[in-house]
């Protein structure tokens, strides 16, 4: 949807951070009637997407993409739990787009071989209260630390959680700071091994993968996904 429209401003103002998007028609009169029924229609399409390009806020608040398009799933439905995994998208403190930080808290079930997330923790400094690189790393921990506690009998195997930090400075103190925490001694962080492709939009890599066979997950099991898949925008081929 990003057009020649499109103008953001990012300024600091009494210790906030201050995002205008142009783009949304409440705030650029310039835009095309065309491009203003685009944007109400999206608002009863897809109000995640209309918080930015019709209501003009701060955007990827809600996580990785995998965050929006994989549900939580209930650890009820786990038969047989024989390993737990994690993993941790840090986001840039100071990002004018919002970027959130997202750490989520898988359980692998032998008994159908898939990974299931059971739990999630986001944080965006755009939405909501400025932490620094060490108070988020502390919160990444207690997250992890809390959800230790109650795997118990799967804890003594440990915990491998993959980082998405391309600068390795928040990497390097998870590993140092978590010997703080009960359980922090069964916490593995390592980076994590990024695929590359050639695309324009992060959606298409989610499609890619389930279109290969690498990405698999239960439509039964995940009906907000499935709810959320379907309102898909996708764009005509040039």
């Amino acid at each position: 949807m990003r057009s020649k429209y499109e103008q953001i401003k990012y300024i600091e103002k009494w210790n906030m951070k201050i995002i205008i998007h142009y783009s949304s028609w409440r705030l650029n009169y310039e835009l095309p009637q065309d491009k203003v029924n685009e944007q109400l229609r999206l608002e009863q399409l897809d109000i995640e997407r209309a918080r930015v390009w019709s209501w003009g806020l701060p955007g990827n608040t809600s996580g990785s993409i995998f965050a929006r398009y994989i549900d939580i799933m209930q650890a009820t439905d786990i038969i047989q739990p024989t390993k737990l995994l994690g993993g941790v998208d840090l986001a840039n403190s100071t990002s004018p787009k919002g970027h959130t930080t997202a750490s989520s808290f898988w359980i692998y079930n032998s008994f159908d071989k898939k990974a299931y997330k059971v739990a999630e923790y986001t944080h965006s400094n755009a939405t909501q209260q400025f932490k620094g690189p060490l108070e988020q790393v502390k919160d990444i921990l207690e997250f992890y630390n809390n959800q230790l506690n109650q795997y118990f009998n799967l804890i003594q195997q440990g915990i491998s959680i993959n980082v998405d930090d391309s600068a390795y400075a928040t990497l390097e103190s998870l590993n140092r700071e978590k010997y703080n925490y009960s359980f922090g001694q069964y916490m593995h962080f390592k980076p994590a091994q990024k695929q590359k492709f050639k695309i324009k939009h992060r959606v298409e890599a989610f499609t890619m993968l389930i279109n290969t066979n690498q990405l698999k997950w239960l439509w039964e099991k995940c009906p907000v996904s499935k709810t959320q898949y379907e309102l898909i925008q996708w764009e005509d081929k040039p």
